[in-house]
């Protein structure tokens, strides 16, 4: 680690901590992996030459406890043109929770894909459906907005892998077992 040499007295490790006490802490957090993760976002360039914007240690007031809490990142990556129109302005919004672990986790991919109608979430909307009518006979065709949109045909959901359990190893004397599920 470097220090500056005009480092005042009182800002020096205190007597017994190291500065391989302060790598050892610092490798064990998930703040490497949050950095290089924001690193990759941020130049990642996606749509219409759009790339992420990416707010770390990104701060909330947690419902239940009405505590400040933090997620690791917000990335944010506007979805159209600068056009004024049209007048939907599709984002796609990003929480990451980085963890680091000597021991690994554990995801069981579910062997089916689950039925995801209401994903994506889009808001802002008056209703939730989309009705077509058409003057030359009686039928009308009910569509969610993400269906009407053709969202379900997106590689972003063709191509989902999902998990719905999700385990830690832990040790038990010489062996390993797993946590249970974990939330």
């Amino acid at each position: 680690m470097d220090q500056a040499a005009n480092n005042p007295v009182g800002n020096c490790l205190g007597a017994g901590l190291t500065e391989d006490h302060i790598r050892d802490a610092v490798t064990k957090s998930g703040y490497p992996l949050q950095t290089i993760l924001g690193d990759l976002l941020r130049a990642k360039v996606v749509a219409e030459e759009e790339n992420f914007q990416v707010q770390e240690e990104w701060s909330y007031i947690d419902r239940d406890t009405e505590e400040l809490r933090t997620i690791n990142l917000l990335a944010e990556l506007r979805l159209h043109g600068w056009n004024p129109q049209p007048r939907v302005r599709p984002h796609l919004n990003l929480l990451v929770e980085c963890k680091q672990s000597a021991l690994p986790f554990i995801f069981f991919e579910t062997s089916r894909t689950p039925l995801l109608n209401d994903f994506p979430t889009i808001a802002g909307l008056r209703k939730d459906k989309i009705v077509l009518t058409t003057n030359d006979d009686a039928s009308s065709w009910t569509y969610t907005v993400p269906h009407a949109l053709d969202l379900n045909e997106d590689p972003f959901q063709t191509a989902l892998r999902t998990c719905h359990t999700l385990s830690k190893c832990v040790c038990k004397g010489s062996d390993l077992e797993l946590s249970g599920a974990d939330a």
